[in-house]
């Protein structure tokens, strides 16, 4: 499937950026693992308030949905402290909580599908994805 650049619109304009700090960031060697958070935050302040807005495990809540469509490009193993124990303060489902290169591309797709003739079976199934992860988040912040 290939997406062409005149059938893409963009709801959340900082998602390119974001996308290609996180592959950037997730490739490095951190000299102090259990400070990932504290260091991706960092560079999402410097962003600005509109990508900063709320983040969940570094992952922005406005595209929540998306933002859960990641995968690794090499082999994968959740991130250790300096005594090589797995650090149980980042969830499974962030990227954050994996020591990985990151491929965000379908976080891409899936927030700019416009052509709905071409995408509709994508389109449909990541729909149907969303639905499922609103209520598993809902179930975990709890009632507002």
């Amino acid at each position: 499937m290939q997406l062409k650049d005149s059938h893409l619109i963009t709801r959340w304009h900082n998602l390119d950026a974001y996308c290609q700090i996180v592959e950037k960031y997730n490739n490095r060697q951190l000299s102090f693992p259990e400070d990932a958070l504290k260091a991706f935050s960092a560079i999402i302040t410097a962003m600005g308030r509109a990508i900063a807005n709320r983040m969940l495990y570094s992952l922005p809540e406005v595209f929540l949905n998306g933002a859960l469509l990641w995968k690794t490009i090499s082999s994968a193993k959740q991130r250790t402290n300096a005594a090589g124990n797995v650090m149980k303060q980042f969830p499974s489902w962030s990227w954050l909580g994996w020591d990985t290169e990151v491929d965000t591309r379908l976080w891409l797709l899936h927030e700019y599908i416009v052509d709905k003739d071409d995408y509709s079976k994508s389109s449909r199934e990541i729909t149907q994805l969303s639905h499922v992860i609103r209520l598993m988040y809902r179930q975990m912040i709890g009632p507002e």
